[in-house]
């Protein structure tokens, strides 16, 4: 077929094998004619057929682009700042405990929902009005108003960590007991007499807010250790009740005796904190926050130390059961009054951890 557009004829002799053109030799017109427009054929069509591939390599034209001085520095900051944000942000999402394919766990944030069930308290106080030159006698509400040793009672944990070194904790749970006795002895409370044979009921309420800074000084996918500093705001209140006089000689008997000692005592905490990851889903969790403070009135010592066994339970939730361990030992001189308090309890807590 290339033959026939080029115009060429192929002898069909075996001794003499060359090429003619027309019938001598020569082309003839009309050939020759039609061999120039075979040739000019084949070349467009290949050069059709090469063109657009070889246009494909060749490089394209890119106008070039003027760039001001301002622009330029914008430009810088913008790239500058966009890395500092990318590294940051890799730094909070990726340190930390990791699952078994090696993905970093949530720990922006963490919130604690549990049950506390306190065991052992054991309350002594006395309370005496300003007025009065004698101070009260120590009230022991287990052992002189039968109060409740344990209570149940909600409490929510929680933490924001703004990098991997920086987090605030804040914790929130509320205690509460009650109890009522016929006195054996007379007890003298906020400036009353409580006398033996009547029936008294009392109650005791902690309620603790607590706000704390934490510097992790080592902190890896295994290990977390930290030291911080913060506020626990405790309202303490702890009141008595004659319910019924009974057979006290020389009292009426519709007399009303109540006597209600309540306190607010802001006291600044330092805290320790270590998080050990046993296995990639078991992580052991211990910390202790302690303060000895004399200072405007106020003076005592408090402590609160827990262990906790955390089981990572799917990527965004855990589970924990953990023991706590809380002393307070305070004393207030107010405008009013002059009280003294000690708080010893032991609990057991049970929580979910949301993370996120």
């Amino acid at each position: 077929m290339l033959w026939r557009i080029l115009g060429v004829n192929k002898m069909r002799g075996n001794d003499d094998r060359m090429l003619h053109y027309g019938h001598r030799g020569f082309p003839e017109r009309g050939q020759h004619m039609k061999s120039i427009a075979g040739y000019f054929t084949a070349m467009l069509l290949g050069a059709g057929l090469v063109l657009p591939a070889f246009a494909q390599e060749l490089p394209q034209a890119v106008e070039p682009t003027v760039t001001t001085d301002e622009q330029a520095v914008e430009q810088a900051k913008t790239s500058k700042g966009k890395k500092k944000k990318d590294k940051k942000s890799k730094a909070t999402l990726d340190h930390g405990a990791r699952d078994r394919k090696g993905k970093a766990y949530p720990d922006r944030l963490g919130i604690f929902l549990g049950w506390f069930r306190v065991k052992g308290l054991d309350i002594q106080a006395q309370a005496t009005p300003k007025n009065l030159p004698v101070v009260g006698v120590i009230v022991n509400f287990n052992n002189d108003l039968n109060i409740d040793n344990s209570d149940d009672s909600f409490r929510i944990d929680g933490y924001y960590r703004f990098t991997p070194r920086h987090r605030i904790d804040f914790a929130y749970y509320d205690t509460r007991v009650e109890g009522e006795r016929t006195l054996a002895r007379n007890i003298e409370w906020n400036g009353q007499t409580y006398l033996a044979g009547a029936r008294v009921a009392s109650f005791f309420e902690q309620t603790t807010y607590k706000v704390n800074y934490l510097f992790s000084f080592y902190h890896n996918e295994k290990v977390e250790l930290g030291v911080g500093a913060g506020l626990h705001i405790t309202d303490l209140a702890a009141g008595l009740s004659v319910t019924n006089i009974g057979d006290v000689p020389g009292l009426d008997p519709n007399i009303n005796l109540n006597g209600e000692v309540s306190a607010t005592a802001p006291l600044p905490v330092g805290s320790l904190l270590l998080e050990y990851r046993i296995l990639p889903k078991l992580a052991l969790r211990l910390r202790s926050d302690w303060f000895a403070l004399d200072y405007e009135g106020y003076s005592g010592q408090f402590t609160d130390s827990f262990i906790t066994f955390e089981y990572q339970v799917i990527r965004n939730m855990a589970i924990g059961l953990g023991w706590d361990r809380v002393n307070i030992d305070v004393a207030g001189d107010e405008e009013d009054k002059r009280w003294d308090l000690n708080v010893g309890y032991d609990g057991y807590m049970f929580y979910l951890k949301a993370m996120f």
